[in-house]
């Protein structure tokens, strides 16, 4: 299976994962508008993520047809690190908030942030140092690993809605 392939793949998966997110709001008991600070959050964070990785999975297959490939990977992976720096100051940014306003939030939540964080944290630096032009040989890898972890995150955002609320930490 070549890149162009599991781009597509990936992409699939975005959309129909912002499909179902509708699905969660039509059958869930929340779509009373009964919504917590954290639950629109994750929300949010479903659909945005979704639909970032249907645009970032298109955009190497795109931009291959003019540039060469590995200026392709570079210039993929530096807008999808730029775009994911983004969104990490507005997520630390909401966690600051929901902290300082003492935001009842998901004990599981809590413990899959210490895993997913330093994922998070090593595929920024990773893309980064692909768009500086290191390990360029492994940029496909680190670009596709960064879109399936970001779906996974989707993905998990996914079934926290879908559950019916649990206990929560303090």
């Amino acid at each position: 299976m070549n890149e162009a392939d599991i781009l597509q793949t990936l992409a699939e998966v975005g959309i129909a994962l912002t499909g179902f997110t509708g699905i969660v709001v039509a059958v869930a008991r929340r779509s009373r508008g009964d919504w917590t600070p954290v639950e629109l959050g994750q929300l949010h964070d479903l659909l945005w993520t979704s639909l970032v990785v249907v645009f970032f999975s298109f955009l190497p297959i795109v931009l291959v047809r003019a540039l060469t490939p590995e200026t392709t990977w570079r210039l993929a992976s530096a807008a999808l690190t730029l775009m994911e720096l983004v969104f990490f100051s507005h997520y630390w940014w909401r966690g600051f908030h929901f902290f300082r306003t003492k935001t009842p939030m998901p004990v599981w939540g809590v413990r899959i942030g210490f895993i997913a964080i330093p994922l998070q944290f090593a595929s920024v630096v990773a893309k980064g140092a692909v768009a500086f032009g290191s390990w360029l040989h492994l940029a496909p890898f680190i670009y596709l690993a960064s879109l399936l972890l970001a779906l996974a995150a989707a993905g998990v955002n996914f079934v926290y809605l879908l559950l019916p609320r649990g206990p929560r930490a303090a």
